[in-house]
Order: structure tokens, then sequence, then C-alpha cells
């Protein structure tokens, strides 16, 4: 199972790759300040990553990387359990196999519910919380 999972990532970074051919480097905005932050470019998958955590919510840890042209973004949960992960490459999002809700991401453009909490949005990527009793549904769209 981890080999088909290892091989399903290296066969989405090689499409996407070539997608980005010719785009050049994306920032993400720093909320608040009009700043603008450099993305992380290692740290994908650990609890407690060296990037910058810019959840709006404070129970969430919510962090972005950017390597050769990929943006990530990774979901912890304040005790640094990992929740999940996207990737993105140019306008295209998938979910990353890794994740306590794992099952419970979706990269949409449809209408998010009006029940969802807004809990992160930059220029990459906007994610809304839907709580359940059965476990949080996230949905991760692109902002721009």
């Amino acid at each position: 199972m981890e080999v088909k999972a290892k091989l399903a990532i290296k066969t989405l970074g090689a499409l996407a790759a070539a997608m980005l051919a010719g785009i050049g480097s994306a920032n993400a905005c720093c909320p608040g300040d009009g700043t603008v932050a450099k993305l992380a470019a290692t740290g994908l998958g650990e609890s407690a990553p060296r990037a910058t955590n810019l959840a709006v919510d404070p129970t969430w840890r919510i962090y972005e990387f950017q390597r050769e042209g990929m943006l990530y973004l990774q979901i912890n949960d304040a005790s640094g359990v990992v929740r999940g992960a996207v990737g993105r490459a140019g306008e295209l999002l998938w979910v990353l196999p890794m994740g306590k809700d794992v099952s419970r991401i979706a990269v949409s453009t449809l209408v998010v519910p009006a029940i969802a909490q807004l809990v992160y949005q930059t220029d990459n990527f906007t994610v809304h919380l839907i709580p359940s009793t059965s476990g949080e549904r996230w949905i991760v769209t692109r902002t721009k």
C-alpha cells in the first residue's frame, strides 16, 4: 500500500510539474499586516513543521509549503496531529494520502455550505471546516 501511495504521489508530482512549466514562484500573504511571507520548502507531514501557522482559528495549525513550483497545504490540530494535506499545481488541487481526516477532505469549487467555518485563507488556499459528530470535514479551495 505504501509503495502505491509513493508511486501515486510521484506520478501526480510529475504531471503537476509539467503543467507548471514556465510559471513563476508564488507567495502567501500574511493576514492582517500586508507583508509577504516566504513559504517553507521542507517539513510537510511533520507534527510541528518550521513553517508559519496562518490559521485564523487557534484550534488549528495550518501551514503552506512550496517546493519546485508546487504548493502544499497541511492541516494539524493544536496537539500536532496531522489531519490532512492538499497539493496544488496551477489550478489543480489534490488530497495527499496523509492525515487522520484524509477521507473527509474535499477539494472543490462548489458552493461552501453556510454551516462551514472559515479557518484559513491566503492568496493560494481557502480552508473551511464543517464540524460533525463523525469527525471534522474540510473543504479546501483555490483562492485565486
